[in-house]
């Protein structure tokens, strides 16, 4: 590429060659959404994500995994290696908490190795509920149906740290 420059009347032009640099724009991400989460997509050129809501910039968002807390319009810039960035957008519609349907639960411990137990704190008679564990990929790892109104015990020392 060639700077040229001159001023208004054409005269003292400075030709630079060489003196721009184009990069090339950045992949563009994927958003998938998992039920009430949403997962970036990754590239060994990103340096730093940012998820945004209704145009405005999530504090604290800069993960790959973002857990959208209502309805709305999420976007997800990316930067890479060179500082040119990319965004990409995804519309959430029809959340809900467990609180609508009378769900409280504990899972602990915090950090598990072994297992995680689940306590369902409120059996409103709504049957077996299903349990899935995702990665930050979004990948399911593990899927089991659990009793609601009790305490389940989910086996996951097979799992990846």
């Amino acid at each position: 590429m060639t700077l040229i420059a001159s001023n208004c009347n054409s005269s003292d032009t400075l030709t630079r060659s060489k003196y721009i640099t184009v990069y090339q724009a950045p992949a563009t991400p994927t958003i998938t959404q998992a039920h009430d989460t949403l997962y970036c997509s990754t590239n060994p050129a990103y340096i730093s994500y940012q998820w945004y809501f209704n145009n405005t910039p999530i504090p604290g968002a800069t993960d790959t995994v973002f857990f959208p807390a209502q309805t709305g319009n999420y976007n997800m810039k990316v930067v890479d290696t060179n500082g040119c960035s990319i965004a990409v957008g995804i519309n959430v519609v029809g959340l809900q908490s467990f609180a609508d349907y009378g769900i409280a639960f504990t899972l602990s411990p915090n950090p598990a190795t072994d297992q995680l137990i689940l306590t369902e704190n409120k059996n409103r008679g709504i049957g077996n509920l299903l349990f899935t564990i995702f990665n930050a990929l979004g990948q399911k790892l593990r899927e089991e149906t659990i009793t609601p109104g009790g305490k389940n015990i989910i086996n996951i020392a097979n799992l990846a740290s």
